[in-house]
């Protein structure tokens, strides 16, 4: 048996990203090569002429405390594969700290220090597999400390191996490998078929360039109101354990691609761009990412990244709804109650008509009216629908809820003015044939939220406009630059 390498065995990754109300649904499909191990010679034949090694294999790998449902792995032929219990992970790990701090010190222990040998050995199996995480920063700063502490009680042949074992605990505690013991022939192509939820990143924005205070507060608003986010982060990090990987995003129903960024995630820069025809240089690593163009999906696809100097590549994707959308809604409705408020303030005509005698509204009830016509237009264009998941923009959110404002207001002025508690005979300058001051104002907060989420779909229709040009495919090709 022997446990073979992903960074050494991983060829090629294909994954699809889809959006699902308030969870990311990300499938992945790994193809291995597997290398020849050293216990080959003792593989049995199984089922025939065909030789088979068992192994254990890490076909991926989670943070830890990362939340992850619907976990599947499949071989080629669709067979669900059992994956090593965490009692059998925790002894593999053991194992492997074993062999690697043998091969960093090789000379047997005798007397006091192998006393202290046994405390090393349980003192990075307890490191390992602590709860405790860590994030990247600090597991550098603890590989750094272990080295130090192991060379200072023992005496270390092997730098490389002790390197290595120092990082292979340090990652134990920032991941939790899956591992998965299967048959694999011997060279042969083995095939890995990965699905798995995963809640999706909705932290849009932060420290990141291209974003501005808007876009801060804007994701900071929807994170505390419980909306849903409107922008992605992909981390696309398992470029650097393959040859060739493909990633692509799909929009929620109702929704385009309006941006895609393409950066390292540690120093928060793009990834630099470089002229197309480098692309044919197969030795160098390149990535492809089209422009959005008015597409549901984004595609991205590199080659040889594992050469690349980018430590920690994200793709930033942003979405955008397609028009009408809750915008145009939002606007609809602005539009109705202004309608309503600026009707009702400019025929009324300063006086409570006696018990009796007809309304100069034609004996149509106020109240019901400015009340009733919103909430009717809300239900029509179906403001209350989630079944598909992302649901409006915040700019319309915060325009509904201001337009039953305003109409809740106008229903309170119209009863408190037909009631006498506020006159109905105030007379000040005349606005668009409304006199009232009541009205007056009312009227000019219905401008403002029609006028505010008018420019609102305005800009979406024109920045919709410009992403319907012709797409611009964006290559990069040369070595050491990213």
């Amino acid at each position: 048996m022997s446990c073979q390498d992903p960074i050494v065995t991983r060829a090629r990754i294909a994954e699809n990203v889809r959006l699902r109300s308030d969870r990311v649904v990300r499938s992945s499909t790994v193809e291995f090569l597997p290398e020849p191990a050293e216990d080959d010679h003792t593989i049995e034949a199984v089922g025939g002429d065909q030789l088979y090694a068992t192994r254990l294999v890490p076909v991926v790998r989670f943070n830890k405390g990362q939340l992850i449902s619907n976990l599947e792995i499949r071989d080629a032929s669709g067979q669900l594969l059992p994956t090593l219990p965490h009692g059998e992970y925790l002894v593999l790990t053991g194992l492997c700290i074993f062999a690697l701090l043998g091969s960093a010190v090789r000379q047997p222990q005798t007397g006091e220090q192998r006393r202290i040998y046994a405390e090393i050995q349980t003192l990075l199996i307890s490191r390992a597999i602590s709860s405790e995480v860590l994030d990247q920063n600090e597991a550098a700063a603890e590989t750094a400390r272990l080295t130090t502490f192991i060379t200072r009680k023992l005496h270390v042949e092997s730098r490389d191996h002790l390197t290595l074992l120092c990082s292979f605990v340090t990652r134990a505690q920032v991941a939790y490998a899956i591992v998965v013991e299967a048959a694999i022939p011997r060279d042969r192509h083995v095939i890995f078929q990965i699905s798995y939820e995963e809640r999706l990143s909705s932290t849009p924005a932060q420290g990141v360039e291209t974003a501005g205070l808007r876009e801060k507060v804007s994701a900071a608003v929807r994170e505390w109101s419980g909306l849903d986010p409107n922008s992605l982060f992909i981390d696309v990090s398992r470029t650097k354990k393959c040859a060739s990987y493909h990633l692509e995003i799909e929009a929620p129903d109702g929704y385009y691609i309006g941006e895609t960024w393409f950066h390292d995630h540690t120093s928060m820069k793009p990834i630099p761009v470089l002229e197309p025809q480098k692309i044919y240089q197969s030795s160098r690593p390149y990535f492809r990412c089209p422009k959005p163009s008015g597409q549901s999906y984004a595609h991205l696809y590199t080659r040889s990244f594992q050469h690349s100097a980018a430590r920690s590549p994200f793709l930033y994707v942003r979405f955008f709804e397609k028009l009408p959308g809750s915008l145009g809604k939002a606007w609809i409705l602005a539009s109705a109650v202004l309608a309503i408020v600026w009707i009702f303030g400019a025929t009324w005509d300063g006086s409570t008509p006696p018990t009796g005698e007809e309304s100069p509204l034609g004996g149509i009830d106020p109240g019901s009216l400015i009340f009733a016509l919103p909430l009717a237009l809300w239900a029509i264009m179906g403001f209350g629908e989630r079944a598909r998941g992302y649901f409006s923009t915040l700019a319309s959110l915060v325009s509904i809820l201001s337009s039953l404002l305003i109409s809740f207001v106008a229903l309170v002025l119209t009863l408190f003015i037909r009631s006498g508690r506020i006159p109905g005979d105030l007379h000040g300058p005349s606005a668009a044939l409304v006199s009232h001051p009541f009205w007056i104002v009312l009227l000019g907060i219905a401008v403002i939220n029609f006028l505010w989420i008018g420019e609102k779909f305005m800009i979406r229709f024109w920045r919709w406009r410009r992403v319907l040009a012709p797409p611009n495919v964006t290559f990069n090709a040369t070595p050491g630059s990213h």
